[in-house]
């Protein structure tokens, strides 16, 4: 999953698209927290329709990735 982090954050749509990621991904509930404190800032910065794009696009991410076990 962490293959898909976005190396290059131009926006904050990139920022959140990563934060989302890692909180996903994140090894304990420290850093699941500090996480979604990121993700709490860039959404503040992007628009509902984006917001709600990026969480699709993970989602997807998430169900399609061949290192998926229900695949």
């Amino acid at each position: 999953m962490l293959d898909h982090l976005k190396t290059i954050t131009r926006t904050p749509s990139d920022g959140l698209h990563n934060a989302l990621i890692l909180a996903i991904t994140a090894p304990d509930n420290d850093r699941f927290a500090e996480a979604m404190e990121q993700v709490g800032r860039f959404a503040s910065a992007v628009p509902d329709e984006t917001v709600e794009q990026i969480k699709e696009n993970i989602e997807t991410l998430l169900t399609d990735t061949a290192d998926n076990a229900g695949t």
